[in-house]
């Protein structure tokens, strides 16, 4: 064998190894993403997650915790002596469920209110779109120092911007729907602060940390985001495969939170469990199974109620 073709044997030997190495998703990670195509409904308003009937807003406050003097949601932190701050993931969700009472309930008041959590949030981003909780805090054993940021604040915010653009017709909240998605879009560099591929899968990470916690509510609570901001963009195929891939993960490692016996996980890394919580990630499991039809998130919903339930 002459030296010319042991140079073209040792190419195509590299070439095939190369080749091999990327179809097992053996490659530098980030480079590459396990997905599958998932099919969508398009609900109506009052079908998605955590819009309430108006029996439920006849009986309950607007606001059901503390807030400024303008009305806005602030919340406290134990630490030396109380603190109070403004929580992005707080400030979005009361906004959305304002915003919620002012299309159950038509009063006007309420979306005023829904526009001064708006207004909030956008003091609360930087220039990339991410919502800073100011304030240091400690998660187990790691201290995260001021300014840092979360998956559940990036999809909570998503959820409400897009809920505001798409049903209110409001463009400056349509603008920041575009904005934070790019936080939370796995192929966009700008969203690794929140955004961890493990491995081929990808994951918003609620406590973001290298090597990741993957804590399972605060990630399904950023797909729900991303789900709002998918009906804002009228079915547009590229947000679908964004979710796709998040949808993915959920299915494929859903049962790693299993707690046979008890509550879930809470997270992958410390794996603890918190009965309370239980019951919120039950429902973003059916939630998902609502968007997607596809029974797998349901059938997991029913195993961890077999493990653990309290009515």
């Amino acid at each position: 064998m002459n030296k010319s073709t042991k140079k073209i044997l040792m190419l195509i030997t590299a070439i095939v190894i190369w080749i091999v190495f990327i179809g097992c998703g053996e490659i530098e990670e980030g480079t590459t993403t396990i997905s599958r195509q998932f099919n969508y409904v398009a609900l109506e308003y009052e079908e998605l997650f955590y819009n309430f009937p108006v029996e439920w807003f006849e009986i309950y406050p607007p606001l059901q915790n503390d807030v400024d003097d303008s009305g806005i949601a602030i919340s406290q932190l134990p630490h030396g002596g109380i603190i109070w701050y403004y929580n992005p993931t707080i400030v979005g969700f009361w906004g959305a469920n304002l915003f919620d009472r002012f299309m159950n309930m038509g009063d006007s008041l309420y979306y005023d209110y829904a526009i001064k959590h708006r207004d909030k949030l956008i003091e609360l981003m930087d220039e990339d779109g991410y919502l800073e909780y100011r304030i240091n805090y400690r998660h187990y054993n790691r201290y995260y120092t001021d300014p840092w940021y979360s998956g559940i604040a990036q999809g909570q915010a998503l959820s409400f911007f897009s809920r505001l653009a798409y049903f209110a017709q409001d463009s400056i909240s349509e603008t920041l729907a575009h904005k934070v998605y790019k936080t939370l879009d796995p192929e966009n560099p700008l969203s690794d602060r929140v955004v961890f591929n493990d491995g081929g899968y990808v994951w918003i990470e609620e406590y973001p940390h290298n090597p990741p916690d993957h804590t399972f509510g605060g990630f399904m609570r950023g797909i729900v985001g991303v789900y709002d901001y998918y009906l804002l963009m009228k079915n547009d195929s590229k947000t679908a495969n964004v979710l796709s891939a998040y949808l993915t993960t959920v299915e494929d490692n859903m049962y790693s939170f299993r707690n046979p016996g008890g509550a879930y996980f809470y997270d992958l890394k410390h794996k603890r469990s918190y009965e309370d919580y239980q019951p919120y990630v039950v429902q973003y499991l059916n939630y998902m199974t609502k968007i997607t039809q596809d029974s797998c998130f349901a059938i997991f919903a029913d195993t961890l109620k077999s493990d653990y339930w309290e009515e």
